[in-house]
């Protein structure tokens, strides 16, 4: 597995958790789990709740290549 980047089209926040618009945030993959670094924290989902996120949050967070 590796390290996945998601750019924000839209302010947004999720449980206190603050992403700006066009910034980029990395879901760093350690251990078995990733953990994706908000502007004010961070979260921290298996490998299958990462990829649902992606999908639940794609109108505010899309992933680029690296």
């Amino acid at each position: 597995m590796k390290n996945r980047t998601f750019k924000a089209l839209l302010d947004f926040e999720s449980e206190g958790r603050i992403f700006i618009k066009d910034n980029l945030y990395t879901a760093f993959y350690r251990n078995g789990k990733y953990t994706l670094v908000a502007e004010n924290g961070e979260f921290n989902f298996s490998l299958e709740l990462m990829d649902r996120v992606a999908v639940a949050w794609k109108s505010s967070f899309e992933e680029v290549a690296e």
